[in-house]
Formats: C-alpha cells, sequence, structure tokens
C-alpha cells in the first residue's frame, strides 16, 4: 500500500491483464507499518473503478492469505476509511 498522509481512503490496485478465478489474496507488509492494513478490504472485480468491485474480504491481521471465491481482472487492497496515520516518513 502506497504511505500516505493525505488521503483518507487510500488503495492500491493490480490489472491481471484478463479475468480470472481469484481464489486466494496474499497481504504482505512491511513489519514496521502492518497495523496499518487491518480492516482494509480486498476488493476483486471487472470494473476499473476499483471500489465499485465486491469485497472479497476484510484484513484483520497484519498480513497473511485470505481465500476468495471471486471472478475479475482488477485486484485491491482499499484501505479503511478514517484511519489515519501521523508517522514521519524519512
Amino acid at each position: 500500500m502506497c504511505v500516505t498522509n493525505s488521503e483518507a481512503n487510500p488503495w492500491v490496485g493490480a490489472d491481471l491483464g484478463d479475468v480470472y478465478h481469484v481464489q486466494m489474496i496474499a497481504v504482505i507488509n512491511r513489519k514496521d507499518f502492518a497495523h496499518r492494513l487491518v480492516g482494509s478490504q480486498l476488493l476483486v472485480g471487472n470494473s476499473t473503478d476499483y471500489a465499485t468491485n465486491p469485497s472479497c474480504g476484510v484484513v484483520v491481521d497484519t498480513g497473511g492469505f485470505y481465500g476468495c471465491d471471486l471472478w475479475g481482472r482488477y485486484v485491491a487492497l482499499r484501505r479503511a476509511s478514517g484511519v489515519i496515520d501521523n508517522y514521519n516518513i524519512g
């Protein structure tokens, strides 16, 4: 995920290039900022507006593997709304 203090709902997404059956998503994060992803949504679908794609789950820990059973071309992780951190990144 992109580190930012200027967006209320930052996200990162990937275009898989074709429609695939997404059965699992791996979330890997830096340990020193791992808590930032807790509560983030995993989205899979065919819309280029990632936020409108169906949810495949919610990150409940600092990372790991999340089972999914959706078809789509786009996979995204959208940070939970209202979660803003005030860290100095240097």
